[in-house]
This record gives structure tokens, sequence and C-alpha cells, in this order.
């Protein structure tokens, strides 16, 4: 333990020896401080003020130079999902700060727990996606300032690069939404209500507080969403850029059912429910309802409980199990659903890279490879960027080819390949998480 640090211990000892009075309340940081956090700290009996744990970071564009992306929403989420602190904004410079409670060690610091990052602005991509998963951090990482004001938590983890959107949206909803007594998380709709495309999606943070970005003209329906909780809903007309607020408060209802079959060769794969405004059959991007997703080891029937109203996908085969995606639109009232049809899966091509395994940095142009499929003839290769644009194709009879499209600082591509036979069918294609390549924008 450092000189400064063990100073520190012995002065926050005393305070939990009686010179603290009243004692701090953690949930609310009452009776400490405005600089210091009401901290549960090992070996006393009543927590303590002590320095908080705040973790540091930037937002910006994944372009050259790194623009900085300012106003953006940033939320820490557990290992659950559920929001660890209220939202913080980033500065024009693109910077953030999140301050954060943690237990404490007799050091006074802060205990292992797990979170990650969350961002969402408008114009840009909801942050992370299926196809770009957030780094896990460890809030015992976090360091003790020289100044001993607090416990900082910065790394190249905690600077997050956000993709255009290509929606074009800049209006919005904001508000609040009542929290569930049981912890979990609570995500907010703006559900078009002449239109199944467009819409966005806001997950409420710690005090309930909630920012939907993106949304086009139009009349929405607002939806908290959690599985097993109903609230009320609200109703908007937004003009071009407009604003507007509107909050919810939870109701009786424990939702419907959403049951169904999914058949797939080999496996074992999952099934999900997917809220329908993010979910693009080109695009490797979805938002999944916390709670829904069922693992299946086998071909067979699957059942959600406690589904709120409103538009879903239920989606199988999302993941890297060598299967490709299929899904299935549903809309979700008072009553049970039942899929009339099976969700049929298909093999995946194999790809071997790049990004075989998870997002690969490229620094060249890579070779694009996959192995060859029984019967294919020929193979279409298309490479799209991170807004899910196709900016490059070949069609090629080899099983890889040099990539030649656009390769930008800052930029994410995907590969795809299928394989085709003689008449031109589809025999399989790869899969929507794999060959996702990046090009530093440092």
């Amino acid at each position: 333990m450092t000189r400064h640090l063990a100073a520190l211990v012995a002065v926050m000892s005393l305070a939990a020896c009686g010179t603290q009075s009243p004692v701090c309340i953690p949930a609310t940081n009452a009776n400490c401080p405005a600089t210091l956090q009401c901290e549960m700290v090992s070996g006393s009996d009543d927590p303590v003020c002590v320095p908080p744990v705040v973790v540091v970071g930037a937002v910006f564009q994944s372009a050259p130079g790194e623009p900085p992306v300012a106003n953006a929403r940033v939320l820490l989420v557990d290992d659950t999902g559920v929001p660890a602190a209220p939202a913080a904004t980033s500065r024009a410079d693109g910077t953030f700060e999140i301050r954060v409670r943690a237990s404490r060690a007799v050091d006074l610091r802060p205990l292992t727990a797990r979170v990650a990052l969350r961002v969402e602005a408008s114009g840009y991509q909801v942050y992370p996606a299926a196809y770009r998963p957030a780094p896990s951090l460890d809030l015992s990482d976090a360091k003790l300032t020289t100044l001993g004001d607090r416990f900082g938590l910065a790394s190249a983890d905690t600077d997050i690069a956000l993709v255009v959107a290509t929606t074009g949206g800049t209006g919005g909803v904001s508000g609040t939404v009542d929290l569930p007594a049981t912890a979990r998380p609570v995500l907010v709709v703006a559900e078009p209500k002449d239109s199944p495309d467009g819409g966005g999606v806001s997950l409420a943070d710690s005090a309930g507080a909630y920012q939907v970005f993106g949304l086009l003209p139009g009349d929405y329906t607002v939806r908290a969403l959690a599985l097993g909780e109903a609230w009320t809903t609200e109703d908007v007309t937004l003009n071009v850029g407009e604003r507007q607020e509107a909050s919810l408060t939870r109701t009786t209802g424990a939702g419907a059912t959403v049951s169904g079959q999914v058949t797939f060769p080999g496996g074992p794969t999952t099934v999900s429910l997917v809220v329908a405004e993010t979910y693009d059959p080109a695009a490797p991007t979805a938002e999944i309802i916390a709670g829904s997703t069922r693992a299946l080891a086998s071909s067979g029937p699957f059942s959600l409980a406690g589904v709120p109203p409103g538009r879903y996908v239920v989606l199988a085969g999302f993941g890297q199990d060598g299967l490709v995606r299929a899904f299935a639109p549903v809309e979700v009232g008072a009553a049970d659903v039942a899929l009339p049809q099976p969700v049929t899966l298909s093999p995946a091509l194999t790809l071997v890279g790049p990004g075989a395994a998870g997002p690969e940095q490229v620094t060249a142009a890579p070779t694009i490879a996959w192995q060859a499929q029984p019967n294919a003839v020929r193979y279409d290769v298309e490479v799209t960027d991170g807004r899910g644009v196709v900016v490059w194709s070949r069609q090629v009879t080899d099983v890889s080819v040099v990539y030649g499209g656009p390769l930008s600082a800052g930029g994410f591509y995907q590969a795809h390949v299928t394989a085709r036979d003689g008449v031109g069918a589809a025999l399989a294609t790869t899969e929507e998480l794999r060959g996702v390549f990046f090009v530093s924008s440092g």
C-alpha cells in the first residue's frame, strides 16, 4: 500500500469509528460531502465516505482524425446488463465521466465488479452491436489519483468509436420510466405507427431516464419493454428535428407468451426476441430483450413468457454456431402468439478469414478466404461498410480473393460469401457475425 493510500485509510477508519455522524446512506449518498461516495468497506460495520470510483473515457466517430462526438449518452452496465449509474453526456471534446458505486476492500480500493459501456448518440449506431461486443471492465482496476480525490478507471476500452447510422433522423424522445422493483434492463422503444421501419430504442439508466435518438418525422408510440412487466404508453408526433418528452408509469399485466418451433441441423443454437425497430436482415445488429434468449440443443419448441405488447422479431441462430440466422416478425398484444411456421436455420459456409472468430484489425487489404462448398460452381463475395452498404463485390471460382475495396482509417467492414451452384441457386452463406474487419483510426 502506498503511503498516500495508507494515510487515507487511517482517516477513513477514524470516520468509521464514530467521528462521522450520522452514518452515511449508500443509496442516496446522504451525509457524505459531494466529493465523496458512501460505500461499504470490508471490516467496517457501517458505510464510510470514501473517494468515488469514476470511469473516464471519450466518444469519437470511427473516421480519419477521430472527430469527437458531443452529447452522446454513455451508460455503464453491470454483467447482467443492468445500468450501474445514471447516464453521462459526452462533452464537446467527446470526453465523459461516470461516477459509479463500488464496494471497497480494507484499503479502500474497489472490489472486483465487471461492467461495460453502452453509448447512444444522434446519427450513430448504438454501441455495442452484436458484431462489436463491448469489452468487460473491472472496477478493481481503478487507480487512486495523485490528489487522492478519486479512483479513476480509464483505458483503451473506455474510448468508444461510433459508426454512422443510416436512418438520418434527427428527432428524439426522452423522459423517465418507472423501474421494476427487481433490477433488470428496461428498454424504451419509439415505435412508428404508420410504418414497420424506423423508430429507435434507448436503455433506461439507473434513475429510469432514457433518450431515444435518430427519429424521423412521424407519429410514434413510446413503450417500455422488460419481460414480465407492463407500463403505460405515450403517443408523440415529431416534426423534423423535434424532440418530445414522454414519461411511462408501471401498470398491471404479466405479458403474453410467444411460442414456436426452430428447426436446424447440428447445433446447439439459440432463439431470442428482438425489438423489431433494431433488426435489419442485411445488417449484423439487433437489440435483444434481456432474458429472452433460450438455448436449443436440437430442433424443437421454444416458449418466451411475459412479453409486453409491441413489435418484435423472433431471431434464431444469431451467433457463431455454424448456422445462418433466420427470423420471423411477430406483433404481440394481450393474447398469446404461436408462430404459424417453424423458424428454419441452414448450415453456414465456413469462413477462414478475416474475422473468423471476431472483429479483426487489419493494416492492409486482407485476403478473404473460406472453405469449399460441395457442388459450388462460383462464389459471390460482398463487403459492406459499418452502415451495411455494399462497397465492393466480386464473383470468383476459387476459395479466396484479395479485398480490393476502400480501406479507410476508422472504417468497419464485413465480408459476406455466398456459394452458388451451376444455375445460380444459393447453396450456403457465411454467418452474420463473422467476417468483420476494421482499420485503426489512429
